[in-house]
């Protein structure tokens, strides 16, 4: 192949290159253009969503709370339910739910002064007396809006809670976690319930001396 072919090649190829090389570019480009309008047409319909949800809670009526349940076998069996309802409603996973020691019982014996009596960490709000609070680390998994509309769920739930302590991080796309601190109430176990519970024991220290 003599200089002068190779010239005459070199002048179809390079421009061909360049021609592909700048399409290929512009399919690029157009692509990355649909993505971020596809993510902006869903950001403003999440923002749409997010104005309707809190349009809705501010239309609505205040509700009365409940401010403490009675600690029974099945307290948080059905707290847990609540919050498995709400999860499956907002289509969002707990992947996690660990309670911490309750603390003690405002106003016990044997708990120190000040022990235990803050709502949500907040100190200088004494609890009532005979409340315990129950803190829980919670973490939930699922779509932005789902966990949104998770957290206002809870929110508007009729059991009076405290939400604190935050962390939210971005999963993979579209998911999205979050963890937070969430401490519910109770009081002692009914009147009725005690005094089986004292004859039963009782009636175990009496007959141990005699056998």
């Amino acid at each position: 192949m003599n200089r002068s072919s190779f010239y005459n090649i070199a002048t179809i190829a390079v421009p061909l290159t360049c021609f592909l090389l700048a399409i290929g570019l512009v399919f690029y480009e157009i692509h990355r253009l649909n993505l971020l309008q596809s993510e902006s047409r869903e950001t403003a319909q999440q923002i749409v969503q997010v104005d309707k949800i809190i349009h809705d809670i501010e239309a609505q009526p205040p509700s009365a709370k409940i401010p403490a349940v009675p600690q029974t076998a099945t307290e948080q069996v059905d707290f847990l339910n609540v919050l498995r309802l709400f999860a499956s409603e907002s289509k969002v996973s707990i992947t996690r739910w660990s309670n911490a020691t309750p603390l003690a019982p405002a106003g016990g014996g044997n708990a120190p002064t000040g022990a235990g009596n803050n709502a949500g960490g907040n100190s200088g709000s004494a609890m009532p007396e005979g409340i315990t609070p129950i803190a829980s680390a919670v973490e939930v998994t699922g779509p932005y809006n789902g966990v949104r509309r998770f957290l206002y769920d809870l929110l508007r739930e009729k059991r009076l809670i405290n939400m604190t302590d935050f962390k939210w991080s971005r999963g993979q796309w579209p998911a999205t976690h979050v963890s937070f601190t969430l401490t519910r109430y109770i009081t002692q176990p009914p009147a009725s319930v005690a005094p089986a519970s004292a004859s039963s024991a009782s009636g175990t220290a009496t007959t141990n001396p005699t056998g």
